[in-house]
């Protein structure tokens, strides 16, 4: 009898969940998501204010896949959308590429409700990670990648 119960915990064990966020994000909680959210945006917003400093001294970040290919990459306009969402011009960052006004706004509610949690506002609890959230991105950026090449091929070719 008990080496049948051991026997079904190791099975527990080595099964793989079924869901890919068992799967693929293990035991992370949402409170390392919230640090992991929180490092990125300290380094992006270390990269958007060094940036400007080297493009001034003649360093230019360019795109291989569109200097090599002649087609724009699933993440070029990103650093125009970036700096264009930090300047207050939303449309403009849409326009250039919309995964950045969805992970500024997703991401700056993810890091303020948890911030709101940690304080111990009433009634507010942190955001739960929702794999949504990412396929949701996802199809912004297949979308983004493939309006943006139609438009290149047919109008600009």
């Amino acid at each position: 009898m008990v080496d049948k119960e051991i026997k079904t915990e190791i099975d527990k064990d080595i099964k793989k969940p079924s869901r890919l966020k068992g799967w693929l994000y293990g035991s992370v909680t949402d409170r390392d998501i919230f640090w992991v959210a929180v490092i990125m945006a300290v380094v992006a917003a270390f990269a958007m204010a060094i940036l400007p400093v080297l493009e001034k001294m003649g360093i230019h970040n360019h795109c291989v896949f569109y200097e090599t290919t002649g087609y724009f990459c699933p993440g070029c306009g990103g650093t125009r959308a970036a700096y264009a969402f930090i300047k207050g011009k939303f449309l403009l960052s849409f326009i250039y590429h919309p995964i950045v006004p969805y992970g500024f706004i997703l991401g700056g509610l993810y890091i303020l409700s948890h911030i709101l949690e940690m304080i111990h506002v009433p009634h507010i609890k942190g955001m739960k990670f929702r794999e949504v959230y990412v396929w949701i991105g996802l199809a912004i950026i297949l979308i983004n990648w493939i309006v943006k090449n139609v438009i290149l091929l047919l109008y600009f070719r």
